[in-house]
């Protein structure tokens, strides 16, 4: 659920909720369930902070130690790629093995990732299944979102910028407006404004869909139909630059996003050895995460 379009108790609700998820984290950046820091746990709360428009990587109440979620994760994989439920034996569930990769824990990871990925690129939520959103919407959805953050932290929040940033928000369609993810600020600098807040409640249109019904998406080919979709672009070759030779386990979902991106591009001849070398890369990191990390 997002946190748009909700009460200013709900947002309070959630504020809280959030702070409590943040001092449950553990030093690794893994999260227990039942007294046992298992991998599971750590997936929840990685899908749960990108359908927020949480970056795991960069918001510091979800970094402990310098460990991110995305750390928590990657020290359960194992060196065949699969992930084990815990390092701790769990004698009530005989199949998860301390040192061996475990189906469940497997799956849930891979979602959990996958949900990452989808807000790295900008799809749709984990369990949003309706078509990719057009490019026009998402860029002025970022935008929005961005401006709205700006005017947050600077200190001059004058009345008819904060009334021009509801019109824009109201313009998004309301099924849409879950993806701004910055609305519970500018709720925040409207009721300080006392400016009165005609949005409507978001839950009832939440199944609103041109089609009709869900739809599955290919997780590496969905766009607006646009042929800049499939390209691996300039930006995407900076970005894999910045990824250093020895990359550390915190590069891991950059390095996947851009793999996956230049593994199905059209132009993927311009940027020959880029492939190859993410895939060294990716192989890299693995091997920082395969190492026994159970007590000793």
């Amino acid at each position: 659920m997002s946190a748009s379009g909700i009460t200013k108790k709900q947002r309070q609700a959630f504020v809280r909720a959030l702070e409590r998820l943040s001092t449950l984290q553990r030093p690794d950046g893994d999260f227990s369930s039942w007294g046992m820091e298992n991998v599971e746990s750590t997936g929840q709360v990685l899908v749960a902070l990108c359908a927020l428009g949480i970056d795991p990587l960069t918001d510091q109440r979800f970094i402990k130690g310098g460990n991110t979620v995305i750390d928590g994760i990657m020290k359960y994989r194992r060196p065949d790629g699969g992930f084990i439920h815990s390092y701790t034996y769990d004698e009530e569930n005989l199949s998860a093995k301390p040192d061996q990769s475990n189906s469940i824990a497997s799956e849930q990871t891979l979602y959990a990732l996958t949900a990452y990925y989808r807000y790295l690129v900008g799809y749709r939520s984990l369990y949003d299944f309706r078509p990719e959103m057009m490019t026009e919407f998402k860029e002025k959805i970022a935008q929005l979102n961005q401006d709205i953050i700006k005017l947050k932290n600077s200190g001059n929040q004058k009345i008819s910028t904060i009334k021009l940033l509801f019109e824009r928000y109201m313009a998004v369609p309301i099924e849409e407006r879950c993806y701004v993810y910055s609305y519970k600020y500018l709720a925040e600098m409207m009721s300080d404004a006392n400016l009165s807040n005609t949005s409507e409640y978001l839950a009832a249109a939440m199944n609103i869909t041109e089609k009709g019904n869900g739809a599955v998406t290919d997780l590496f080919n969905t766009g607006s139909g646009n042929y800049e979709d499939y390209l691996f672009t300039d930006r995407d070759y900076q970005d894999y630059k910045s990824i250093p030779d020895h990359p550390s386990t915190a590069y891991y979902p950059q390095i996947i996003v851009l793999l996956g991106k230049i593994s199905n591009a059209q132009n993927a001849e311009e940027y020959p050895g880029v492939k190859e070398d993410l895939e060294a890369k990716k192989d890299l990191c693995g091997s920082h995460t395969g190492k026994d990390r159970r007590p000793q």
